[in-house]
């Protein structure tokens, strides 16, 4: 649920899998009636001269998973893109009006340090310096887990650093898994969520 298009309604976005809809998403419009149009399909522009579809990604496509964040702190929503590959990458609003989307890297092509994103991007301040941080659920140098890349850089130019794991678990966390951060406890400190097939787990976050 994010304000895709700045009109101050919460829309619903979903992801594709790889064989209905190979390099996009879906995007439920809230209405003023509180109800959502029906389902419009986005495509994901991945530039050649940036992007390489024949090595970078499966023949079956991305498997898209999205976020909308002001990432750049405009005031205006941008998408944040991930999928079944490591490659990570930003489309800077405004989104609205546009059926194709244009991607651009967050990091170039090679140095990405997170593989095989296993889970939803989840955008959150996970340090409390007012910055938002990226927390994701992939494969770093062998090991699956959940990782926290904080940022480094500033509102205006966000910048992302190397991962470091929340959770490490080999069996858990797979091609399927979601995870969420939020208060849980109403500690005042952020807790995740995690969760896969029927079951939903909570990781509360403890005192430094």
């Amino acid at each position: 649920m994010a304000d895709y298009d700045g009109d101050g309604l919460a829309d619903l976005l979903s992801g594709c899998d790889c064989c209905e809809h190979a390099f996009g998403f879906y995007l439920f419009r809230r209405q003023k009636d509180g109800s959502f149009a029906a389902r419009q399909r986005i495509e994901l522009d991945f530039p050649k001269d940036k992007f390489d579809r024949g090595t970078e990604f499966p023949d079956t496509g991305l498997r898209a998973r999205v976020a909308v964040t002001d990432w750049n702190c405009d005031g205006i929503p941008d998408l944040l893109v991930g999928g079944n590959t490591h490659v990570l990458g930003v489309v800077y609003g405004p989104l609205a009006s546009k059926k194709a989307l244009t991607v651009e890297r967050v990091w170039p092509k090679g140095k990405e340090p997170v593989g095989m994103m296993s889970t939803n991007l989840c955008v959150a301040d996970w340090d409390g310096d007012r910055l938002a941080d990226l927390v994701v659920g992939g494969e770093v140098g062998g090991k699956r887990g959940v990782y926290w890349l904080r940022n480094v850089g500033t509102k205006r130019e966000p910048r992302l650093a190397e991962p470091k794991p929340l959770i490490l678990d080999e069996n858990f966390f797979r091609l399927r898994t979601g995870v969420c951060v939020t208060d849980w406890n109403a500690d005042g400190r952020p807790d995740l969520i995690a969760s896969r097939q029927h079951q939903v787990w909570v990781y509360l976050r403890q005192p430094q």
